[in-house]
């Protein structure tokens, strides 16, 4: 697999698009009515509820409190669970798009009729961010501490340990005594170092796994693993190519 540069990618979009622009404006705004309508309908909901809320208390009112919280729960869990589906449906329309054929408002349950296979595919790939993050932080931490770069961290540290006045303070306590004492340096340090090292981590894992989705729709057989290791083959040399494009249609991930 080898990627084009951006402007003869987008040359090649804007060729497939307008094969038949009409039919594709149309799903795509099939496609954006819901992603777009549902949060903010939940959001408001999630206000009114809110407002609901503070409106009750005592013994009396538990019930009703329960209930409201729970109409919250279940709205929240179902506008996450209903997107990542809704969004693999467009991602499968847009595959049809770039092989010049139309997109067609029934692709856009794809993501639902496969949902098995895709959610076992999110919850891996996002796993394996979460350790790839994980080890970026801690090595991050581990350069901070382990380096001249703490020592303003380990003296303020000490001078409110050997204080007196401190001897049965909690944790919290101590833990505010101590990021009043750091400066904004020493804690942009440990935070900057901290996201160095998991940008530097999660990133290339991020890149490693970035066709997956498209794997798992253009396959017959669907499945999780699978779509991993060929999102893995086909990213062989170009994740820089990727990164390039995504920079360029830095605009596309904003909308």
């Amino acid at each position: 697999m080898h990627f084009e540069s951006s402007a003869t990618v987008c040359q090649r979009a804007n060729a497939a698009w307008e094969k038949d622009a009409g039919q594709n404006r149309r799903v795509v705004l099939l496609y954006a009515l819901p992603a777009l309508v549902l949060p903010i309908l939940v959001t408001a909901i999630n206000l009114i509820l809110e407002g609901q809320l503070a409106n009750t208390g005592g013994l009396s009112d538990i019930g009703i409190r329960s209930t409201l919280q729970t109409v919250q729960t279940v709205l929240n869990f179902t506008i996450r669970v209903f997107l990542p589906f809704w969004r693999l449906g467009l991602l499968y329309n847009a595959m049809q798009i770039s092989r010049g054929l139309s997109a067609q408002p029934k692709n856009l349950l794809e993501g639902f009729r496969r949902w098995g296979a895709a959610l076992r595919l999110m919850l891996l790939r996002t796993l394996r961010y979460m350790a790839a993050m994980f080890v970026g932080v801690f090595l991050g931490s581990l350069i901070y501490t382990a380096t001249p770069l703490s020592n303003s961290f380990v003296n303020t540290i000490t001078q409110i340990t050997q204080d007196p006045t401190f001897a049965n303070a909690t944790a919290e306590e101590i833990m505010a005594v101590l990021l009043d004492r750091l400066s904004f340096w020493d804690i942009g340090l440990f935070y900057g170092l901290c996201v160095l090292g998991a940008a530097v981590f999660t990133i290339p894992v991020f890149y490693r796994y970035r066709m997956s989705d498209y794997a798992l729709l253009d396959s017959e057989k669907p499945g999780a693993f699978q779509a991993l290791h060929e999102s893995t083959f086909l990213m062989q040399g170009n994740r820089m190519s990727l990164l390039k494009l995504d920079l360029h249609l830095w605009w596309y991930y904003l909308l």
